[in-house]
C-alpha cells in the first residue's frame, strides 16, 4: 500500500524525501491500534504541501478539522445534549489541515486550548459546566495531525505545554521544483484532491480491516532509541527567561521517557508500513528540537567553540549564539572554560 500511496502522490506533488510521507503514514496507522496513539505536527513554509499531504486523510477512521478554537474540541451543552466532538475522536486519527491560525488567537486562548490537548493526550479529560450540567468526564484516545508553518517555532509556550505531546516532523522543501510541480495539478485541483484522498482512505481501510490487532513488538535499534530520547529530551527542554531575558531558575532536563515510547511506536508503525529506518527516527527526533538550538549543537560536535565562532558559523547574531550556548550549558549538554574574557564550549560527554 505504501508504493501505491506514493506512486499517485507524486503524480501530482514534488516530494523531496519519501520519508517524510513515511511518517505521516505511520503516525496515521498508529491511530487504527489499541494502546497510545502518536501526535504530529507536520511543519513547512506556505507552499510546501504540507496541507495537501494531510487533508486527504478521510473516511470513517478519520475526524477532518480545517482548524482548532479552545471550544472546538469541548463546546458545553444545549439543553440536555453534549454538543462536544471529544466523544467521536475516540479511536480515530484527527487531523488539522491548518493549525497556524490557533497561533494568533489571545494569548488565553491560546493557553486553554493548549491546556484542553496536554490532558486529553494523557487519556482524560475532566471539566465543569453550569446550568445543572455538572462535571463531565471524558476518556478518550486518538491519534493526530496538524500542519503549521515554522511560525510555531516563535510560540515558547507551545514547546513547554505541547512539545513532549508532539513529534515534529519538518518537510524538506525544493522552492524551484515545487514551483514547477504546480504545472501538474495547474486547475485539476478538484481531481488532485479526488485521487489523493481515495488513496489515503484505501490505505487506511486496508490496515484495518487486514485483521492485524497488534503492532510488531520488537523494533531494531531499540538501545540507539533510548540513548536519542535521552539526548533530544534534554536538548528540546525549554530555558525560560522574562521579558528582559533574565533566568529566574534553573531548568530541569526533560527525562525523555515519554519521548522514548513515541518514537518506539513509530518504529512499529514504520515496519508495519514496510518502510522503517532508523535515520528517519532520528531525522524525527531531530525536528522536535528548536532548529538554531540544534544548529549551535551540531556546531559544537565538531569542534569546541567561542561564541563569535558559532554565531558565524552557524550564520546566527551574537546574542542568539550567545543565548543557545547558555541553554545547552544550563541542561548539561555543554561545558564551558574561562579563557581570557571569553568563554569556550565545548559538549559533554
Amino acid at each position: 500500500m505504501r508504493d501505491l500511496v506514493l506512486t499517485v502522490l507524486k503524480k501530482w506533488l514534488h516530494l523531496e524525501h519519501e520519508t517524510d510521507v513515511d511518517v505521516i503514514l505511520a503516525t496515521a496507522v498508529a491511530s487504527l491500534f489499541p494502546g497510545e496513539r502518536l501526535w504530529l505536527f507536520v511543519i513547512g513554509p506556505p507552499g510546501s504541501a504540507k496541507s495537501e499531504l494531510v487533508r486527504g486523510f478521510r473516511g470513517p477512521s478519520v475526524y477532518t478539522l480545517d482548524n482548532m478554537t479552545d471550544s472546538t474540541l469541548v463546546s458545553g451543552f444545549h439543553g440536555k445534549r453534549d454538543n462536544s466532538i471529544l466523544p467521536a475522536l475516540n479511536n480515530k486519527l484527527l487531523v488539522v489541515k491548518e493549525f497556524t491560525p490557533l497561533l494568533t488567537k489571545s494569548h488565553d486562548k491560546r493557553e486553554a486550548i493548549f491546556s484542553q490537548l496536554r490532558a486529553i493526550y494523557d487519556g482524560t479529560y475532566s471539566t465543569a459546566y453550569g446550568s445543572g450540567a455538572g462535571r463531565r468526564e471524558y476518556n478518550v484516545s486518538f491519534g493526530m495531525i496538524a500542519a503549521v508553518t515554522p511560525a510555531i517555532d516563535q510560540h515558547r509556550a507551545i514547546h513547554s505545554i505541547l512539545g513532549e505531546r508532539f513529534l515534529s516532523l519538518r518537510l524538506q522543501t525544493n522552492a524551484q521544483k515545487s514551483i514547477d510541480g504546480t504545472e501538474k495539478n495547474h486547475q485539476q485541483e478538484q481531481q488532485m484532491r479526488a485521487e489523493i484522498g481515495a488513496i489515503l482512505e484505501a490505505f487506511m481501510s486496508y490496515y484495518k480491516e487486514t485483521g492485524v490487532q497488534h503492532l510488531p513488538q520488537r523494533t531494531p535499534d531499540m538501545q540507539k532509541l533510548k540513548g536519542l530520547a535521552l539526548t533530544i529530551g534534554q536538548l528540546r527542554t525549554p530555558v525560560h527567561r522574562d521579558y528582559r531575558g533574565q533566568l529566574h531558575f534553573t531548568p530541569v532536563a526533560e527525562v525523555g521517557t515519554r519521548l522514548y515510547k513515541q518514537l518506539l511506536l513509530l518504529s512499529q508503525a514504520l515496519i508495519l508500513i514496510g518502510a522503517y529506518d532508523y535515520s528517519v527516527i532520528e531525522g524525527v527526533a531531530r525536528d522536535c528540537v528548536l532548529p538554531d538550538r540544534l544548529k549551535v549543537f551540531d556546531h559544537l560536535q565538531a569542534q569546541e567553540s567561542t561564541i563569535p565562532d558559532v554565531a558565524t558559523g552557524c550564520r546566527l547574531p551574537r546574542s542568539t549564539a550567545s543565548l543557545y550556548l547558555e541553554d545547552l550549558w544550563l541542561l548539561d549538554l555543554a561545558q564551558r572554560r574561562l579563557d581570557g574574557n571569553q568563554y569556550i564550549y565545548s559538549l559533554t560527554q
